[in-house]
């Protein structure tokens, strides 16, 4: 059964969700089927039979009786918050549609703010972490933006000089409609950049629509974008992409205020992840938690004192 509906397959409100995991061990059955789907297995020897030992919550090998803890090789590994806040943060996060911001979480979850904040910087990057799984093909829509309210990259030059510049692609259907979408934060506008980015994030082959802008002048179709068909597009044809991208930018004005350009692309990958799977509603939830074996654990230094995310 979805964790977001309740027996009778009728969508429940947080309210419902919120009592349904209220407690440690509702939460961490759930991650132990999880991560048991996911392939569990003890690190020191590969055995996939374990007990728990309930009052440390750590799972025992029966083979080699190590332990070893569910968190361990996820984003919530070294956490000190309780498992019911990681799922109550990463329901909010998944479902709602403008975006949640470490402030409104605070409030929520009635947390301090620091630790709010790196909490959805931690389910952010385990966002991106699947979105870098796909690609985008067939027909794209592809331009670049500028989006306010960040603190811009050091190397960035006069165009939008406080804004960051992110390239954003679409995929469509063969009547136009959108599909999926890409959004990459980048520190300039040049033709190695743009090339390297499509080469990254769109499959060969693919027939890129652009508008009439400088970034894409002939001879970077001609020599950096070989692997595609790239084209110059009628407003038509980049109406959905322009709609997106302005949806992008109310979640970035609206919700979030005064971003440090290092965390971008992060917020970006959050935007990507929900309007990518806006038909799966149902399922929403339960795909992120099942991206959380094998998601990459940060830790605070490395978010508050590390380089940008920016893709160079």
């Amino acid at each position: 059964m979805s964790l977001t509906h309740n027996t009778e397959g009728e969508p429940i409100g947080f309210a419902a969700f919120a009592a349904k995991y209220a407690t440690e061990e509702a939460c961490y059955e759930k991650l132990y089927e999880v991560r048991k789907e996911a392939g569990f297995c003890c690190p020191k020897c590969g055995c996939t039979d374990f007990y728990l030992i309930k009052k440390r919550k750590l799972y025992q090998c029966k083979a080699c009786r190590h332990q070893t803890s569910l968190i361990v090789g996820t984003a919530m590994e070294g956490t000190h918050l309780p498992l019911k806040k990681w799922f109550w943060a990463m329901y909010l996060a998944a479902t709602d549609k403008r975006g949640v911001s470490a402030l409104w979480i605070q409030k929520q979850l009635h947390m301090a703010y620091n630790s709010a904040w790196f909490l959805m910087q931690r389910i952010r990057q385990m966002m991106g972490m699947r979105e870098e799984n796909y690609m985008l093909m067939g027909i794209i829509s592809f331009e670049d933006t500028a989006i306010g309210g960040a603190k811009p990259h050091p190397v960035q030059q006069s165009r939008g000089r406080r804004k960051a510049r992110v390239l954003v692609g679409m995929s469509k259907t063969a009547k136009g409609y959108p599909r999926y979408a890409k959004f990459v934060y980048v520190k300039d506008l040049k033709a190695n950049t743009i090339r390297d980015v499509t080469e990254k994030a769109f499959e060969p082959g693919a027939k890129l629509e652009n508008g009439a802008c400088p970034s894409y002048r002939k001879h970077i179709k001609e020599k950096h974008l070989t692997a595609f068909a790239a084209q110059d597009a009628s407003k038509e044809d980049l109406l959905w992409l322009r709609t997106v991208v302005s949806n992008i930018k109310l979640l970035f004005n609206g919700t979030y205020h005064g971003l440090d350009a290092r965390h971008m692309q992060r917020y970006l990958n959050e935007a990507a992840y929900r309007f990518n799977r806006r038909k799966m509603e149902d399922c929403i939830f339960d795909r992120l938690l099942t991206a959380m074996p094998g998601s990459a654990h940060i830790t605070y230094r490395q978010l508050t004192r590390g380089p940008a995310t920016v893709y160079v």
